[in-house]
């Protein structure tokens, strides 16, 4: 299930980069016909239309992410990605912004027609969505973080010194940031690999204690 919750970010980053691609396209093609005034309003309502629509799908990652069972180290690194993409795509966004001022830059009419007030007051837009963002990813890591401390139990269990030496290492290296955190990594590793045998396996015992309460039914009747 974590890598559903991976999967499910990398969908949301795909959905934005598609989406900007075709603005992209859209505003290019708008540019070559000399529609400079029209790309200019079409490329800043579909910029707020791409964060607005990537805001609304994070906000669904929380529920999601509850379900799928992750390390504290898989949500850093998985929103690590999330915030690098964003990242990416803001600075693609800032570049056609350039660019789409150049033109405007060569153009008396299109000054006039695209004040510079009301392009301040579409970049303080982006800017507050961006913001929203933001706050929401790191809202985000502190939920699923203190949702998962409290769902943890704590057990003991027995290792072989190599395999806690591997532990170890991994854990200097900054790979986990304790013991018990890679060992619930590996445990949970192991169980999604052999998610089928456990299956068969938790099947099987479902019979046997339906074969018990039986068995114990017809006693309590013929103890009667």
């Amino acid at each position: 299930m974590s890598n559903e919750f991976r999967r499910e970010i990398e969908r949301i980053v795909e959905r934005m980069k598609s989406e900007l691609d075709a603005l992209i396209k859209r505003i290019n093609e708008m540019v070559n016909r000399g529609e400079i005034r029209g790309a200019y309003r079409a490329w800043t309502e579909g910029i707020v239309d791409i964060l607005k629509e990537t805001r609304e799908a994070l906000k669904k990652l929380e529920s999601y992410a509850k379900e799928a069972g992750i390390s504290e180290t898989e949500i850093e690194e998985s929103l690590e990605y999330l915030r690098r993409e964003i990242r990416e795509a803001l600075a693609r966004m800032d570049r056609e912004a350039s660019r789409l001022r150049s033109y405007w830059e060569r153009d008396f009419l299109s000054l006039i027609l695209v004040p510079p007030n009301i392009v301040g007051s579409v970049r303080a837009g982006v800017e507050d969505i961006v913001e929203s963002i933001n706050k929401f990813i790191e809202h985000l890591q502190r939920s699923l973080t203190q949702y998962y401390s409290r769902m943890a139990q704590v057990v003991s269990l027995r290792m072989r010194e190599k395999d806690l030496e591997v532990i170890d290492q991994l854990v200097e290296a900054g790979i986990f940031k304790s013991r018990s955190e890679a060992v619930a990594y590996f445990v949970r590793k192991g169980m999604e690999s052999s998610r089928e045998w456990i299956n068969r396996a938790l099947e099987q015992a479902k019979k046997i204690r339906e074969l018990q309460e039986s068995a114990r039914r017809e006693l309590e009747e013929h103890g009667e």
